[in-house]
């Protein structure tokens, strides 16, 4: 049996266990390696067809034997990366998050039937981002974006005499995202850029969803190799995230309209052997990451964006670790309104997370345009090769359901 044959038995078992259908296999048919590339979908392969789907799951899976290997004595490589999108209308399980996942396995075996033996070493990485909700608030601290300092009321009873940065308390000004309605997630499949060197089967797979308002979408781009998009470098082990946001600014009634501005509010969580996460740079973004088995999964950021089709503008990012969350003492309304109706709900979020063994992170993005239109931004989400080194001061959150990546042949399984 060839290598390659012994691949597509893996995909085999992989998709079957899935029980969904296959409706992309990529090869590349570089000597020695393989790598297929399976897309299923949540219910069913027909919500994908017909742009219905609450849910995607990516597995790209790769294969290095050695030239000269045979089956008595050799050795191989298998590395496995697996992403999840979902949208709030997906029903797999209690959770109504827009959720983005993506989980490492790699592993080498050696073996030598001669002498009866076999040794087999791997690591497994898994990081989730999620985004909650978009909100109004005022910055009256004087430093560019929306700084929160833990414990502080961030709740606007009367912004125009507060020192601080809050948000704006008038009804319907904060936009909880999973409470809105969304379209399926439709996948589009394209070949990749005629420039540069890339196998006559390179593929690039765009998964887009959006509220039926318009107010925010989300694409997420994922390629069976290394290509650039945008500018923007996407491989088989990281995509990136096109987000839109067009805040209804003529539905609202805010306390301040001349002075408001939007700020989106965001989790990640990794699993991480330091038990914290890391704020660095990774290709030259700003990322947190969680390093674990001599690697790093990691969710990072471009420190710009586009705002109202022509405006560069910068995005600011302030992160509250779950440990942060956890300390914070709210008893006898030490923490105003935000004691009630804020940090509570953050701190059970970032307790569940980290029984669950995860790390997690609440990053809140900025941006200092009043009334923005429309804000155009690219966040990435994936892993390096190697354990990032803190580079980044970093300073709420979703419940974001469990990972179970526990086993090579339940990878797409366990994505739905």
């Amino acid at each position: 049996m060839s290598p390659r044959a012994l691949l597509f038995i893996i995909v085999a078992i992989i998709a079957a266990a899935a029980a969904t259908d296959v409706i992309a296999v990529a090869d590349n048919p570089e000597p020695g390696f393989y790598r297929e590339l399976i897309i299923a979908g949540s219910p069913s392969l027909e919500h994908i067809q017909n742009g219905t789907a609450t849910a995607i799951a990516v597995a790209g899976i790769g294969l290095n034997v050695s030239q000269a290997s045979t089956w008595e004595q050799g050795q191989a490589s298998i590395d496995i990366a697996g992403f999840k999108f979902r949208n709030p209308e997906d029903t797999s399980d209690s959770s109504k998050n827009l959720l983005f996942y993506f989980g490492y396995f790699g592993a080498s075996a050696a073996w030598d039937n001669s002498s009866k033996t076999a040794s087999l070493t791997g690591s497994l990485l898994e990081v989730v981002a999620t985004f909650s909700s978009v909100i109004v608030y005022y910055d009256n601290d004087n430093v560019p974006g929306f700084q929160v300092i833990v414990g502080d009321d961030i709740l606007c009873v009367d912004p125009s005499k507060s020192t601080i940065d809050c948000v704006d308390l008038k009804a319907g000004s904060a936009i909880d995202i999973s409470a809105l309605a969304w379209n399926g997630i439709a996948v589009s499949k394209s070949a990749c850029p005629q420039t540069g060197s890339y196998s006559p089967n390179c593929t690039v797979y765009s998964a887009t969803t959006g509220t039926k308002d318009g107010i925010i979408s989300f694409t997420l781009h994922l390629a069976s190799e290394p290509v650039l998009i945008n500018s923007v470098k996407v491989t088989p082990n990281y995509g990136k995230i096109d987000v839109s946001i067009n805040y209804p600014w003529a539905d609202k009634t805010l306390a301040i309209p001349e002075k408001a501005k939007v700020a989106l509010i965001a989790g990640s969580a990794g699993k991480a052997l330091s038990g914290s996460a890391t704020w660095a740079k990774v290709d030259g973004n700003t990322a947190v990451a969680f390093n674990a088995n001599n690697k790093a999964a990691y969710f990072s950021w471009v420190g710009t964006s586009d705002i109202d089709n022509g405006v560069n503008a910068v995005v600011h990012a302030q992160g509250i670790s779950g440990d942060q969350l956890a300390a914070l003492d709210c008893s006898d309304y030490k923490c105003g309104l935000s004691g009630i109706y804020i940090y509570p709900q953050l701190q059970i979020a970032a307790g569940t997370l980290k029984a669950f063994g995860w790390t997690p992170e609440l990053i809140i993005f900025s941006w200092d345009a009043i009334k923005p239109t429309n804000i155009v931004w690219d966040p990435t989400l994936g892993m390096t090769s190697q354990p990032v080194v803190a580079a980044v001061q970093g300073s709420s959150g979703s419940v974001v359901a469990p990972s179970v990546f526990l086993a090579v042949a339940l990878i797409v399984a366990k994505l739905f």
